[in-house]
């Protein structure tokens, strides 16, 4: 989670019920927080490749090489790798599709509420910008070298030094990765991605009256502002309260479904979903609907382990539940038919259409009676498309 927690010996990450289904299920660890993400120009200097920051990808590359190296000693097929991951791991994996040293190591990418952009619409950072912040930081903790931040304590370091994440380091990540699929210089992969109905709710804040809706707009939107209000309309507070969270919930399945549609421009099969199904949450519990994170036990087939932040619903009732017991059943198998095939179909499952473009879709929502619908609408993807656009700047 946000590059700074968690561990493949989570209980959710357990794949018992994924190998089950024929399947070679690996865990991999990648260094966190300032040990994974931290550029310095001490360290850029040092390295071969003039580079630092993206510690954590490193890991990750060495991970699949690894597989790559030993899986069929398992009974896995090193030419048949798909890495799949949720919101971090989703963003790595989504990354890694456009890094030229993943060449090779996989086959096929699954990602779960996150792209190399991370959770919202946004440039990846730069290098310069990465050492700079640290460096500030470091200085006001008297680490005037690289030495010093080196004889500080672990704890310290997680504590005090900034939270960077993934940066075009010019190596690992060569350029904003934007660009390179903008560009279709990505790795011909095909995907599996999506996101969840709630993913926002985790988010929301205090009430919003219209009037605050519509006079922070330019904060939200900048020039698009207009274009903003157009598709997020609010005659009621009530209204207003529901579009704050409802933004950070379209901006990701737009992303998502972004990311695909690079992938299909360049001829690679791609699947998208938007998880549908609401967990069981016992009285009294945070109930925020099908929120981020809220498919991993149903992706695991593994309704019984302890939940992921901020999923509070409750793993005794989901166990208990035939119609949950049925979702976890068949989003598993989605993911283990693509891992195989690269096509999540099959006998018994509800028919998943490959995604042919953003406006198009199709979407297949994923829930008791999953069926192939659209949760943005012209109006929506509009907006986020003209964001992209600016983004993107002619580059």
């Amino acid at each position: 989670g946000a590059y700074t927690e968690g561990a493949g010996s989570s209980p959710h990450n357990q794949g018992d019920q994924l190998a089950a289904k024929g399947v070679v299920v690996v865990s991999m660890n990648y260094r966190l927080g300032a040990f994974g993400f931290l550029a310095h120009p001490e360290l850029t200097k040092e390295s071969p490749h003039g580079a630092s920051g993206n510690y954590a990808l490193t890991d990750v590359l060495a991970s699949l090489q690894w597989v790559q190296d030993n899986i069929a000693a398992f009974g896995g097929d090193p030419a048949n790798v798909t890495i799949f991951g949720e919101s971090a791991g989703s963003a790595i994996s989504a990354a890694l599709v456009g890094v030229p040293l993943s060449k090779g190591k996989f086959k096929k990418a699954i990602s779960e509420s996150g792209t190399w952009m991370g959770l919202n619409l946004g440039a990846m950072r730069a290098r310069a910008s990465a050492e700079q912040q640290t460096v500030e930081a470091a200085t006001k903790l008297g680490a005037m070298n690289l030495a010093a931040l080196r004889a500080m304590s672990a704890a310290d370091v997680l504590a005090k030094l900034p939270r960077q994440g993934m940066i075009v380091d010019g190596w690992v990540v060569p350029e904003d990765l934007s660009v390179t699929f903008a560009k279709g210089r990505q790795l011909p992969i095909d995907v599996l991605v999506g996101s969840n109905h709630d993913e926002g709710s985790f988010s929301g804040g205090a009430p919003l009256t219209v009037q605050r809706w519509n006079e922070t707009a330019p904060q939200r939107w900048g020039d698009l502002a207009a274009m903003g209000l157009a598709a997020y309309p609010a005659k009621t507070d009530a209204e207003a309260t529901a579009n704050s969270t409802q933004v950070f919930t379209d901006n990701m399945a737009w992303l998502m479904r972004q990311y695909a549609a690079s992938q299909r421009k360049i001829g690679k099969q791609a699947y998208v979903y938007h998880f549908v199904q609401v967990p069981p949450y016992a009285a009294g519990a945070r109930n925020l609907g099908v929120c981020h994170t809220c498919e991993i036990q149903y992706v695991f087939n593994n309704l019984g382990a302890l939940r992921v932040y901020p999923d509070a619903s409750s793993p005794e009732l989901a166990l208990a539940s035939p119609v949950d017991v049925k979702v976890a059943a068949m989003t598993s198998s989605y993911w283990v038919n693509f891992a195989k095939s690269g096509n999540p179909n099959g006998a018994g499952l509800p028919v998943w259409p490959m995604f042919e473009d953003i406006a198009k879709g199709p979407v297949l929502h994923i829930g008791e009676k999953s069926v192939v619908g659209d949760s943005l609408g012209a109006a929506k993807v509009a907006l986020y498309q003209a964001m992209y656009d600016k983004q993107m700047g002619g580059k």
